[in-house]
């Protein structure tokens, strides 16, 4: 997730992810035969294109902090709520 967080730190973008969203990337991507490498390919496949589906669509704005979770019987892999830094938030990132 820091790696994916990095590339948007350009547009001040924050990314928090819950307990039921790590829960989500582990069941559908962990395999002990290939160690980490199915997690990233998973996270590039569904959360870099969700993410990058939002910037482009408008409903992610630089200076956001975007959290992340999964809610089982919702058809997307994840669930974003967007809002807007706060000048504490800018404080504290400093």
């Amino acid at each position: 997730l820091a790696q994916i967080a990095s590339r948007l730190e350009e547009r001040d973008v924050s990314l928090a992810m819950d307990d039921a969203a790590v829960d989500h990337v582990l069941k559908e991507s962990y395999d002990p035969l290939y160690g980490a490498r199915p997690i990233k390919r998973f996270l590039e496949k569904h959360l870099v294109t969700a993410l990058s589906k939002e910037i482009i669509g408008g409903s992610l704005p630089d200076h956001s902090i975007v959290s992340i979770t999964h809610i089982d019987d919702v058809p997307d892999d994840f669930v974003f709520q967007v809002d807007p830094k706060t000048d504490a938030d800018q404080e504290m990132a400093e």
